[in-house]
């Protein structure tokens, strides 16, 4: 593993300022993504891992929903498959990083189905989804709701939300933890009928600034209750700030599709060998996470720990995503996405059907080579 040393804000600047691109597709026609590269289609006989290490630019945030990548890495599945992944440092969102994928300062990224995605798309922007990297379904979520300490006592069901103060960050950016807050008031009857205004509680926005303002909500009681991602809700604890109250899928019962795993245009273009080797490397990762989270939960921790720098001490009382041990992501969960940004007006102009932004042929590759489960 190579990790930049450089700042988060001196990395992304560099990653906009240079890099190599590939030939430029023709343009998609008007509303639709452009098809994606042959290579991107066609199935492929399990590769061949050449002699020299093939370099992968990951897009690379400390957060407990990449732990497939981190798994594959320490376990040794990249350089199994010749590949030498670079963990670039890039705290912006899915929206900011399409624009480096295209040119190949990044490579691999995770990312949910964001409106900004969807517009680059259908402005001519390449990319896909590939695979899974994180849904909140069958008892695991990364998105949860914590209340503030003091009013604690106030809250034993969803309909206590009523007449309450509430938020989460960024809401107006068509993401999917503020979408997963949009479906917990509306499970809560906490929106007009049509589910896209807000009604019966009090919004106030949590700022954008990460946990360090997450937390002044708290202490400034500017809020009753948050929804944050993991491991927030025990940093709430330790600072006796609030309380972890309930995860997501106790209140909205259809899994949500957090995160994918997206392939940038000049991945696809010009790498599409080490494209297959990577998600079989990556494959592994899941299910070695899916098979030791339960029963050896402590070399997860440790990994998991080293980088994200979250003690492994607050992970042990973290909550996790669901992965899906054949990779498959939930495209009723993104497809909804994309129909409620674009009812909300975040979306542009839709694509339709957004299987156009989806492509198994790597994944089914693997899964050839691995087998399914």
């Amino acid at each position: 593993m190579r990790k930049s040393s450089l700042a988060v804000a001196t990395a992304i600047v560099l990653l906009m300022a240079c890099g190599p691109r590939g030939a430029p597709e023709a343009a998609p026609t008007a509303g639709r993504p452009a098809a994606a590269p042959a290579s991107a289609q066609a199935s492929a006989p399990p590769p061949t891992a050449p002699a020299a290490p093939t370099e992968v630019k990951y897009a690379f945030a400390p957060r407990l929903p990449m732990v497939p990548v981190y798994v594959a890495q320490e376990k040794g599945y990249f350089a199994e498959q010749a590949l030498d992944v670079d963990f670039v440092p890039f705290l912006a969102g899915s929206n900011e990083m399409l624009v480096p994928m295209s040119k190949g300062e990044l490579d691999v990224a995770a990312a949910g189905i964001g409106s900004g995605m969807v517009n680059a798309a259908v402005d001519g922007v390449v990319f896909r989804m590939v695979a899974d990297q994180g849904q909140i379904a069958h008892g695991w979520s990364v998105y949860n709701l914590v209340v503030r300490s003091d009013v604690a006592d106030k809250f034993r069901t969803v309909e206590d939300l009523r007449g309450t103060t509430g938020g989460v960050p960024a809401l107006e950016t068509g993401l999917s933890l503020p979408y997963t807050f949009y479906r917990i008031t509306q499970a809560a009857g906490l929106t007009t009928p049509d589910g896209l205004q807000f009604a019966n509680f009090t919004l106030v926005e949590t700022p954008a600034g990460g946990q360090t303002d997450q937390l002044a909500m708290f202490q400034n009681k500017a809020q009753d209750w948050q929804l944050v991602v993991e491991p927030t809700p025990a940093l709430f604890e330790d600072r006796g700030l609030g309380v972890r109250w309930k995860r997501t899928d106790e209140i909205v019962r259809d899994p949500i599709q957090a995160y994918t795993l997206l392939y940038g245009e000049y991945f696809l273009q010009n790498k599409p060998d080490a494209a297959r080797r990577f998600m079989i490397a990556y494959l592994k990762g899941i299910r070695y996470f899916n098979d030791n989270i339960q029963t050896n939960p402590a070399e997860i921790y440790t990994i998991t720990a080293k980088y994200t720098k979250v003690t492994e001490a607050m992970l042990e009382r973290s909550q996790w995503a669901y992965y899906d041990p054949n990779g498959r992501m939930d495209v009723r969960s993104l497809q909804d996405q994309h129909d409620f940004w674009l009812a909300k007006g975040l979306i542009r102009k839709g694509i339709g059907d957004v299987n156009q932004l989806i492509d198994y042929s790597y994944l089914d590759a693997a899964l050839a080579q691995l087998g399914t489960r």
